[in-house]
């Protein structure tokens, strides 16, 4: 999995895992109980990464999640320009799919003017999708979405993908 994962480039980054992962009232538990289940979450500024263990059993779902989490940092380390530059390549899509969960629960919970007002509920998608979509990349497989966006707009993000870590001399910065 680590082979997969060769491209980034950083300080350190704390991982752990817990069992049953899951988001109560916006704080992260594990064990049993309510809420809804996660696969993993991060702590970007104090890098540290928690993953549920269920996750151990896939190689290929650790690493994609891995990646996911990952991307996260990546997100933090680009500028306000290059968020934009993502929020408005989402924001002209005529696709319904995703390439995760994550983003795409997160589309399906958006209003039509979200992207134009830039809501937290469309910053959130955005992250997500940014997420989704550069461990599609790294991994080159997708999540556990019901669609996954037509191969036009694959390509769209693919783009934005090489031409943002070709100004990090091709190393995904976190």
């Amino acid at each position: 999995m680590l082979d997969r994962l060769k491209d980034f480039d950083g300080p350190p980054v704390e991982w752990r895992f817990a069992a049953g992962l899951r988001v109560m009232r916006g704080q992260l538990e594990s064990g049993p109980g309510g809420g809804a289940e996660v696969h993993a979450a991060s702590w970007v500024r104090r890098r540290e990464v928690v993953l549920d263990t269920a996750l151990a059993g896939s190689a290929d779902e650790l690493a994609r999640i891995v990646a996911h989490e990952l991307f996260h940092f990546v997100w933090l380390r680009m500028h306000n320009g290059q968020r934009r530059a993502w929020s408005e390549l989402l924001a002209t899509e005529r696709t319904r799919g995703e390439l995760g969960w994550s983003s795409e629960w997160r589309r399906r919970e958006l209003d039509p003017a979200d992207a134009r007002l830039n809501t937290r509920r469309w910053r959130e998608y955005t992250s997500e999708s940014f997420c989704d979509t550069g461990a599609w990349i790294a991994i080159g497989l997708p999540g556990d979405q019901d669609v996954t966006p037509g191969g036009r707009w694959l390509r769209r993000r693919e783009r934005f993908f090489r031409e943002l870590r070709s100004h990090w001399n091709g190393a995904w910065r976190i």
